[in-house]
C-alpha cells in the first residue's frame, strides 16, 4: 500500500500526501486506508477543505507496472482491487468539503485518476500529464475512462487515453484538465487561496450542505465502474499471458 499522510490539518484544511518513492508510485489500486481516512473526516467536522498533493518533486508516475504484472494471473483478486481502490476516489469525489489537487512534475495514470477526484485541480509549470496505460496495452482502471470525458469532453478523452500522449501544463490547461497554471512553488498557496474565497464568510454547514448537494450530480455509474474494471483486467490477463 503507498505510503500516505493525511493526518495534518492546518487552518480547517486537511492534506493528504502521496509519499513513495522519488515518484509517488501507486503500488496498489487500495491506494488508502478508507475507513481510516472516513475516521479521520469524521473526527474533524469542521474542515473545509482536503488538498491532496504529492511528497517531492513529483504527484504521481501511475500504478506499477510490476505490481499490475504479478497481480495478472488472479483476475478476480485484480478486478476487486481495482473496485475498492474506485470506492475511495468515489469517497473523496462526494466529500461535502472543496478538494484541490496540487500537481508538480509527473502526473500520469493512476495519479491523474486520483486528481481527477478532486474539485479542483493547480498544478505548477513544469507539470505532465499522461495515460500511458494504452500504450501498456491495456486501459485506466481507476475511473479515469468516465472521469476524463466529464472534464475534458469525449475527443480530448479519448486522445489523451488512446494515444498515450504526454501534455504540458498549457493544453492540460487549455482543455480542462487542469484549472489554474501557476509558477513553481506557488500551487499548494494558490490551492489555499481557492478553499478559502469559497468558504469565507461561509458557516461550516453551509460549505458542506451546498458541497453535498452539487456532487450528488456527479456520481458516476457504478456498472460502468465495474464494466471499467473488468475490462482493465482481462486486457491486462491478455497482455502478461503472452509474454
Amino acid at each position: 500500500m503507498t505510503s500516505i499522510t493525511y493526518t495534518k490539518v492546518i487552518d480547517d484544511i486537511a492534506y493528504l500526501t502521496l509519499n513513495n518513492g522519488t515518484y509517488n508510485t501507486i503500488d496498489d489500486a487500495i491506494f488508502l486506508d478508507l475507513d481510516r481516512f472516513k475516521m479521520f473526516i469524521n473526527q474533524n467536522p469542521q474542515l473545509k477543505g482536503l488538498v491532496i498533493m504529492g511528497e517531492g518533486r513529483h504527484f504521481s508516475s501511475g500504478a506499477n507496472l510490476n505490481n499490475i504484472k504479478n497481480n495478472s494471473k488472479n483476475i478476480n483478486l485484480l478486478e476487486d482491487s481495482l473496485n475498492r481502490g474506485k470506492e475511495i476516489l468515489n469517497y473523496i469525489e462526494t466529500l461535502p468539503l472543496i478538494t484541490v489537487a496540487v500537481i508538480k512534475g509527473i502526473c500520469f495514470g493512476a495519479g491523474v485518476e486520483i486528481a481527477m477526484s478532486c474539485d479542483y485541480r493547480v498544478c505548477s509549470k513544469n507539470s505532465k500529464f499522461s495515460f500511458p496505460e494504452s500504450e501498456n496495452g491495456f486501459i485506466p482502471g481507476l475511473g479515469g475512462c468516465l472521469r476524463l470525458p466529464k472534464i475534458v469532453g469525449k475527443k480530448e478523452a479519448l486522445k489523451l487515453i488512446l494515444s498515450s500522449v504526454i501534455i504540458d501544463s498549457e493544453e492540460a490547461n487549455m482543455i480542462g484538465l487542469v484549472d489554474k497554471v501557476v509558477d513553481k512553488g506557488e500551487a499548494l498557496d494558490e490551492a489555499i487561496s481557492i478553499i478559502n474565497y469559497l468558504t469565507n464568510d461561509r458557516s461550516i454547514e453551509q460549505v458542506r450542505n451546498i458541497c453535498s448537494l452539487v456532487k450528488k450530480q456527479a456520481l458516476i455509474d457504478k456498472n460502468a465502474l465495474n464494466d471499467e474494471s473488468k475490462y482493465f483486467s482481462k486486457l491486462v490477463q491478455t497482455k502478461f499471458d503472452n509474454h
